[in-house]
């Protein structure tokens, strides 16, 4: 009887024992924080995820295909806005030769003539009895020192050089056009968005904008474009009445 009494004590003792250990670890439970929950990528997303990465892959492949060979002869006009003011632009190619003409408002018409076989470069003003012959003008230095039309942006759309890059065929007022838009981060400038529609028949943009932090900074637009044109003999030829000082390319960099 004294060993049922001791039995029974401790069988007692023994289950209010767990029943206390139970209480506590159900409360050191209840304590703790829950687990943060990570949602996993639904299918959806994943799908979209890849064909984006496959349009991008697809953009940047057609980029770097685009013609770079314009034909022979070309007459492009266009108008420039920038900074409220708006430019127009003729321009003349002869194989390798340029003459471009710029009209700003209220300015005299300003004449580029480039002829890189020489490495010769003319600059003047229509009407103005003086202008610069400048030598040793290589198509890389004349568009460094701004003498010329840049085409250092299409040769970064080219190259892949943008952070964000998508490309697709498309058309512009009738005309077969590769549509590109491409974005990159500049530390000074924030986020830069070029939108170009490039025709890869005449090898130029027909038309582009650059925006800045999403404002409108730069706008070009092609409006007569001609590839059948015939040039006078003296189209690319610098004017006899015009005095021209002559100043070599290298001496205008280490001036600048």
């Amino acid at each position: 009887m004294c060993l049922s009494i001791v039995f029974v004590g401790c069988s007692e003792k023994s289950a209010e024992a767990t029943e206390t250990n139970l209480a506590v670890e159900s409360s050191i439970e209840e304590e703790q924080p829950p687990k943060a929950i990570v949602p996993e990528e639904s299918a959806s997303e994943a799908e979209i995820k890849t064909e984006e990465s496959k349009d991008a892959e697809e953009g940047i492949t057609l980029v770097k295909s685009m013609a770079t060979e314009r034909p022979e002869k070309l007459r492009i006009v266009s108008e420039m806005t920038a900074a409220n003011i708006k430019t127009k632009m003729t321009t003349y190619y002869d194989g390798d030769k340029s003459k471009t003409e710029i009209d700003m408002p209220n300015m005299p018409k300003s004449i580029l003539i480039h002829i890189p076989e020489e490495e010769v470069m003319y600059q003047y003003v229509f009407g103005e009895s003086k202008g610069v012959k400048i030598t040793g003008a290589d198509k890389t230095g004349a568009e460094e020192m701004g003498l010329m039309m840049d085409d250092s942006l299409l040769t970064a759309l080219r190259e892949g050089a943008s952070d964000d890059i998508t490309a697709k065929k498309d058309q512009l007022d009738g005309e077969d056009v590769i549509y590109i838009e491409a974005t990159e981060s500049e530390e000074d400038m924030g986020e830069v968005l070029v939108k170009m529609w490039y025709s890869e028949k005449y090898a130029t943009p027909l038309k582009y904008e650059v925006y800045m932090e999403g404002t409108l900074m730069t706008a070009l637009r092609v409006t007569e474009i001609h590839d059948n044109v015939n040039y006078n003999a003296d189209t690319f030829m610098p004017p006899s009445d015009v005095n021209f000082q002559e100043v070599n390319m290298d001496t205008m960099t280490n001036y600048e």
